[in-house]
């Protein structure tokens, strides 16, 4: 679903990455190696399908993080919430 998204907005794929059942974990590989590519200048979008996908906890200092360093990130699947 995110390749066809991303092919749909014209983005150059430039690496896949996943956490699986690690969402508690503080040692997270994938997430890591994200910010590295962050950090690195390597990306200009990250795809998710929800934010809690990204993180569980701390969505919007990562947000934040992120956009210090010219990367947004976009969710194609919005969770609908209850007012």
């Amino acid at each position: 679903m995110l390749k066809r998204y991303a092919n749909a907005q014209g983005y150059i794929i430039v690496d896949i990455i996943t956490d699986v059942g690690s969402w508690l974990k503080e040692e997270r590989k994938g997430l890591k190696k994200l910010m590295r590519m962050v950090t690195d200048g390597r990306i200009d979008v990250v795809l998710i399908t929800y934010r809690d996908r990204l993180t569980r906890f701390g969505y919007k200092y990562l947000q934040f993080f992120f956009k210090e360093h010219g990367v947004g990130i976009e969710e194609i699947l919005h969770e609908e919430k209850e007012h």
